[in-house]
């Protein structure tokens, strides 16, 4: 297996470097350089890394305490073990205090003595990883405490503020710098005496899971968040507080919701055009069954005809069968007919005169004679009335009084 830790182990004795470095290599867990003094090895940490040291304590030049105190100076926390003959408790106490991770006293059945120095190290080595990891990871926390773009404010179990981010001293306009710690956020935030009705912070305290809110403040409204920080027997002790702006959004609901109300108007206003042309319709299908009823019951003849451009009579439109029955000829005939084919001659003469007052007046009362295909001709006292259909000028026809 691939060693997992590199190891620098200092001493001034070469016979107990040489059997630490072959127990310690044994397993493939460690590689392990030696050296018998303290400046020797100091100029190996210069140019390597190391996972640990391993150190005696009484050595020529510099000592083990010397040697860790020269380390701790340069800012290196690299896990040391103090591994020395010297068991006095001054010297274990100056080697923790100096910042020597664990001692460990030389002596004794050599396996068990390097089995435990192996354990030491490792515990050592997990220890600085661990502190390292949590180092980096507080480090990643303040930045993105920091700079995220929401609010977040730390409180404590009565609602009272630890910490704040820059953006929640933004939302809150508290000037930079301005030490909030021990204010309630009610009296931050909003500038009461007391929390708001809808604050997600109180509902939090009751049920002790997330709880938000939807919460306007002036002219901006935001999106409040509140999570509860357990320990391991659920009890509260602290909350995290965030603050979102969500104004553009609800701005855009807002349009959103204005656009469909005036949809939903124009709507039901095209609705009531469309019932009031349906009822129109239905009144004119109405008027035109009883017109036509009229029209085909009627004992005299009524029809309606077309108007040329220059005014004179078109051919026939619509003929009822007291007409047809009257004059001889079929509807078709008739439709394929204009007026100047069934009256007198004298009569036509009077057709313009008769034009000019229907455009006129929009009706007009007169006498003629009408003849057909099996009467010669009768007396016919007619009423017409102009009128338009489908963009066309007509005349109807009907028995005049």
């Amino acid at each position: 297996m691939d060693p997992t830790y590199r190891i620098l182990y200092v001493d001034d004795e070469p016979d107990l470097l040489e059997v630490g470095k072959l127990f310690l290599e044994q397993s493939g867990e460690f590689t392990v350089d030696v050296t018998a003094s303290a400046p020797a090895a100091l100029t190996l940490l210069d140019t390597n890394n190391y996972d640990a040291i391993i150190s005696d304590y009484q050595m020529p030049g510099m000592d083990g305490i010397g040697f860790l105190n020269t380390i701790r100076a340069s800012g290196n926390t690299i896990p040391f073990i103090l591994f020395t003959g010297r068991g006095r408790e001054e010297i274990v106490i100056q080697a923790l205090n100096e910042g020597a991770d664990f001692y460990l006293q030389k002596g004794g059945e050599p396996v068990s003595q390097f089995t435990e120095l192996a354990h030491k190290i490792r515990q050592a080595v997990g220890r600085r990883n661990a502190e390292a990891a949590l180092r980096n990871a507080a480090r990643d926390w303040e930045t993105t405490f920091a700079a995220t773009s929401d609010g977040i404010c730390l409180l404590d179990p009565h609602q009272k503020i630890i910490r704040c981010n820059h953006t929640m001293m933004e939302i809150a306009r508290v000037k930079t710098g301005e030490d909030l710690t021990g204010h309630v956020c009610w009296e931050v935030m909003h500038g009461t005496s007391t929390h708001i009705a809808e604050c997600p912070v109180v509902s939090m305290m009751a049920s002790h899971k997330r709880e938000y809110a939807e919460i306007p403040m002036g002219n901006r409204w935001f999106d409040v968040t509140a999570d509860p920080v357990l320990d391991g027997s659920g009890n509260l002790t602290g909350i995290v507080h965030t603050m979102r702006d969500i104004t553009r959004q609800k701005l855009a609901e807002s349009e959103l919701r204005s656009a469909y109300e005036q949809m939903t108007a124009q709507e039901e206003e095209l609705r009531g055009q469309y019932n009031e042309i349906a009822l129109r319709e239905r009144e004119v299908h109405e008027s035109e069954e009883k017109f036509r009823g009229v029209f085909n019951n009627a004992n005299d003849e009524i029809y309606i005809h077309g108007i040329l451009a220059d005014g004179s009579p078109g051919t026939f439109i619509e003929v009822n069968g007291t007409m047809c029955s009257m004059l001889g000829y079929s509807r078709d005939e008739l439709l394929r007919m204009t007026v100047n084919d069934i009256v007198s001659g004298e009569h036509r003469k009077n057709m313009a005169r008769i034009g000019e007052i229907v455009e006129r007046d929009g009706t007009s009362t007169f006498s003629a004679e009408h003849g057909g295909k099996t009467v010669l001709s009768f007396p016919w006292k007619s009423t017409c009335i102009a009128f338009r259909s489908r963009e066309r000028r007509s005349l109807l026809q009907l028995p005049g009084t």
